[in-house]
């Protein structure tokens, strides 16, 4: 019988079976080159390689993908969602470089990512290269990178919120993880409004926490005292250890600035000053987020929230952990016993 030799065109021609004797080719198999089994070995070593990044990417899909689209998930208090200025519904879907917008309602977006982000009233985002906030204040779970025309929240994976005021001034409150605050190097072009503001058709307007009166926030707020030793009030001793008595820090912001916000702190970013502002959050910050428009009322739970209880067990071992991170006790029922008499 002839023995048909197969080739195979990837392999150089050293890898052709070693000549062996008639009789060993009767009943053994053709030994391969031993540089060619090592290159077959190398050839299988790559191909197990790129199986397992493929399965990060598939395990992680924001290692993989870019920002696309955002879907609607959620309206809350109106119908006031907007997309691209056409009224917005459950399941709608903003696609990149358009505008999502809200008056008087709140709403929920998923992107495309995987990351979840919430808009409260009166705000303003765009779907581009990062969630471009133009006004109001957004949260974000995941991996999505926030920004203002000023300011890039460049973050792997947190929980934070971005707030633009009405000053121009960029917030990013830092709940858990860690989020890098660096000037805007992009031009955005102005987002104009075809509709009118909330505030001009007779609604209230509201900060990040659901507040009717609006914030005055700004770089005064949060400068220390200027007295070295301030007396504490009521004769109290003053705890160092405490966030809400840690002075504030303010830093240089320029286009080499890179400031790392870890958990618990709150950047306030003043890019015409060129001054950027860490201080610590509070508590009470903790819990204004949980009972506020960004979590409150939402039918889904926001990822990772479960998370902030470990954070804010860290941050603050001495306080109470809040109501709304405490896990829900679920009634186990107990069966009734009949007595046979």
């Amino acid at each position: 019988m002839q023995t048909v030799e197969k080739t195979f065109p990837i392999l150089p021609m050293m890898c052709s079976p070693i000549p062996t004797t008639a009789l060993e080719s009767e009943y053994l198999p053709q030994r391969q080159h031993p540089r060619c089994q090592s290159r077959i070995l190398g050839l299988l070593g790559w191909a197990l390689l790129g199986g397992g990044m493929l399965a990060l990417v598939a395990e992680y899909p924001a290692w993989g993908q870019s920002i696309s689209n955002a879907t609607v998930t959620e309206i809350l208090d109106s119908n006031q969602v907007y997309i691209q200025n056409q009224r917005a519904q459950v399941n709608g879907v903003a696609q990149r470089q358009q505008r999502v917008r809200t008056e008087s309602a709140r709403t929920s977006l998923r992107f495309n990512t995987g990351a979840v982000a919430r808009l409260s009233h009166n705000s303003s985002l765009v779907v581009g290269q990062c969630a471009q906030l133009n006004r109001g204040t957004l949260l974000v779970n995941g991996t999505l990178n926030g920004c203002s025309t000023t300011t890039v929240a460049g973050v792997r994976g947190t929980l934070y919120t971005l707030e633009v005021t009405e000053d121009g001034q960029t917030i990013v409150q830092v709940f858990e993880g860690e989020v890098t605050v660096q000037p805007q190097t992009e031009v955005f072009e102005p987002v104009e409004d075809e509709e009118p503001q909330a505030q001009e058709r007779g609604f209230p307007e509201r900060d990040s926490r659901g507040s009717s009166e609006p914030k005055q926030l700004g770089i005064k707020q949060t400068e220390p005292s200027t007295d070295p030793n301030p007396a504490p009030p009521d004769g109290a001793t003053p705890d160092p250890n405490s966030p809400s008595e840690t002075p504030a820090e303010t830093m240089d912001f320029n286009p080499d600035s890179a400031i790392v916000v870890t958990e618990g702190q709150q950047v306030t970013v003043d890019a015409e000053q060129e001054e950027a502002v860490i201080t610590a959050l509070t508590p009470e910050d903790f819990i204004e987020l949980l009972e506020g428009p960004l979590i409150s009322g939402f039918a889904a739970e926001l990822p990772g929230i479960s998370d902030l209880r470990g954070v804010f067990e860290r941050l603050f071992p001495d306080v109470p952990v809040p109501s709304s991170l405490l896990p829900i006790s679920v009634p186990v029922p107990v069966p009734s016993l009949r007595l046979p008499f």
